[in-house]
């Protein structure tokens, strides 16, 4: 669950990166590109049972930083750093080495999904009742773990929400609020270790 989520948010970003579908993907890449993107959301993951959680993600030239339910995840684009706090463990990865497990390792699906993902569909749809703008993307090789992402824009090119469902029809609902950009200014997006106290299992897998 968490792997999907978190893949699910970052991709919402970087498909706009990666796609012309049209104008609504071309305004919302140009402002992307050049700020820090910033936002709050809530999820709802339909399975046996249902899941909900919410938090923030922030967002800038690749790197990022995901916090909310217990689940802290740090990329600065070489490094991430996942620190689960309800299990105590902390995973450190190399980004380049991370393998080709596209759900478990956001970078990879997002450095890929230019060439991973083609656009379905755009067309006038509804979100949480109101009007946006529905661009549907689904995979063009295997290996991905998603059936398909469809994500939702509203009049002023920004996203209010995302449907992501696995190949095995496990369906995410995600609804972002507070979206804003930003001037990008210098900050961290890498993890200090150290701030956690001897309790945590650290694995170092660079």
């Amino acid at each position: 669950m968490k792997r999907l989520f978190l893949s699910a948010m970052l991709l919402m970003c970087w498909a706009a990166v990666s796609f012309a579908a049209g104008d609504i993907m071309a305004d919302f890449s140009a402002r992307l590109a050049s700020s820090c993107a910033s936002f709050d959301y809530s999820f709802s993951l339909m399975t046996s049972a249902t899941v909900t959680g919410s938090g923030s993600v922030t967002y800038v030239d690749g790197k990022y930083k995901m916090l909310g339910n217990g689940l802290e995840v740090w990329s600065d684009g070489v490094s991430r750093w996942t620190v689960d706090h309800a299990a105590k463990e902390a995973y450190i990865e190399s980004v380049e080495d991370a393998g080709v497990d596209f759900l478990g390792n956001p970078a990879l699906l997002l450095q890929a999904v230019g060439t991973v993902f083609v656009t379905k569909s755009e067309k006038a749809s509804s979100f949480n009742g109101k009007s946006a703008t529905q661009v549907t993307l689904i995979p063009s090789v295997a290996g991905t773990g998603l059936r398909s992402v469809s994500l939702y824009f509203n009049p002023d090119a920004v996203p209010v929400g995302a449907l992501v469902t696995m190949d095995d029809g496990t369906s995410a609902s995600i609804s972002i609020s507070s979206f804003k950009f930003s001037k990008p200014v210098p900050q961290s997006f890498s993890y200090d270790v150290a701030r956690l106290d001897k309790s945590y299992l650290i694995n170092d897998l660079r």
